[in-house]
């Protein structure tokens, strides 16, 4: 796990931010896989892995989370995440590499899903609406170089998941 820049017990903190996220528009991203969480399912108690996408646009880094249930009824979406990465052919049984997926790079379509606070009022994410397939014969290697230093967006809340509950 990051340590997202760990602060001391007595260190200054200045940075009040907007609270604020970035919502990209609708549209196809290349991405890199800079975050991987092992976690459950708050519905199902499923298995599921909450990737985190970074996405440069405009000049910013944004992230963008997505939450893989390890479940039957999901494997679809499994299959298309590692087919995305060049990990996984079409067509053939494939065993999760959960290991190769840092660092790792592709593309997916994104929307922008609106949804109802814990206070009640409405926010909007964006979500994966779909993994692209990667060319063919292309397999993304993780990349060995540290993650850029550049501040990053985030265009969800880190906490959601694809379970409603926020």
């Amino acid at each position: 796990m990051p340590n997202n820049d760990i602060l001391d017990w007595n260190d200054r903190i200045e940075d009040d931010g907007s609270g604020e996220f970035t919502i990209l528009p609708p549209g196809e991203y290349a991405f890199k896989v800079t975050g991987f969480e092992k976690q459950h399912s708050n519905n199902s108690q499923a298995p599921m892995a909450k990737v985190t996408l970074e996405v440069e646009h405009d000049g910013e880094l944004v992230n963008v989370y997505d939450y893989l249930v390890l479940t039957k009824k999901a494997e679809w979406k499994l299959c298309s995440f590692f087919r995305c990465l060049g990990l996984k052919k079409h067509g053939e049984p494939f065993v999760m590499q959960w290991n190769r997926v840092l660092g790792a790079t592709g593309s997916a379509k994104l929307h922008v899903e609106k949804y109802t606070k814990k206070d009640g009022s409405t926010g909007e994410s964006n979500k994966v609406k779909q993994y692209l397939d990667a060319p063919a014969g292309r397999a993304s290697a993780p990349s060995a170089a540290p993650p850029p230093s550049r501040p990053v967006a985030y265009a969800n809340h880190p906490d959601e998941d694809d379970d409603g509950l926020i």
